[in-house]
C-alpha cells in the first residue's frame, strides 16, 4: 500500500488509514481491470517497508503489520480475479547498502497469502539476487492455500547479471 511513502496525517489511527486508502484504491483497481490492463500492485509496504517506516519494530511485529497490509489488499481486490493481477515485491532501488533489508525468507509465506497471481520479486540486482533460493524451500509454482484455489503464482524473474556471482549460476543455466 502507499502508505509507506503517504503518512497519514488526517485519520484517527493507521488502520483507519489503510481501511480508507483500500475503499478509494478499490474503485481504481477495478476500473485498470475493466479496462483490460491486468492489474499491478506494488506493494513497498511488504519489503521496503520494513527499513523505511517500522525499522525499529522486531520481525515478528513487522510480519504482524504486512500481514494486515497484506488482509486489507485482499479486501481491495476481492472482485478481481485473481489472474487479473500480479505483485510487485522489491526493497527499493535506491543506491544505499540495503544493510536494514527484510530477508525474502522472512515474509514469502505471508505474500503467498495475497490475492495476486503473478508475483514480481525485484531481485537480480548484487543486493538481493540470492534471494530466489527461497523458493527451493518455498515453491510457488503449485501453491495451495487452506481454501484450494488451485494454482497460485507464476513468478517473474528478470535474468541475474553475469558479474561472477555465484547465487545467479542457476539462472545462468
Amino acid at each position: 500500500m502507499v502508505t509507506v511513502f503517504l503518512q497519514n496525517q488526517y485519520y484517527p489511527d493507521h488502520d483507519a488509514y489503510l481501511e480508507a486508502l483500500a475503499e478509494i484504491l478499490k474503485a481504481e483497481y477495478e476500473a485498470i481491470v475493466a479496462s483490460g490492463a491486468v492489474l499491478q500492485v506494488d506493494c513497498p509496504d511488504l519489503a521496503m517497508g520494513r527499513h523505511i517506516v517500522h525499522r525499529k519494530k522486531s520481525v515478528t511485529e513487522f510480519r504482524k503489520a504486512a500481514a494486515r497490509h497484506i488482509e486489507v489488499l485482499n479486501a481491495a481486490t476481492a472482485d478481481i480475479p485473481p489472474e487479473s493481477m500480479r505483485l510487485h515485491l522489491c526493497w527499493g532501488n535506491y543506491a544505499g547498502p540495503h544493510h536494514h533489508d527484510i530477508a525474502l525468507s522472512d515474509i514469502i509465506d505471508l505474500v503467498y497469502t495475497a490475492r495476486p497471481q503473478a508475483i514480481s520479486v525485484e531481485g537480480a540486482n548484487p543486493r538481493h539476487g540470492h534471494e530466489w533460493i527461497v523458493f527451493d524451500r518455498h515453491p510457488a509454482t503449485r501453491w495451495k492455500d487452506n481454501h484450494s484455489r488451485g494454482d497460485r503464482f507464476n513468478l517473474q524473474f528478470h535474468r541475474a547479471s553475469r558479474t561472477g556471482c555465484t547465487a545467479d549460476l542457476r539462472l545462468c543455466q
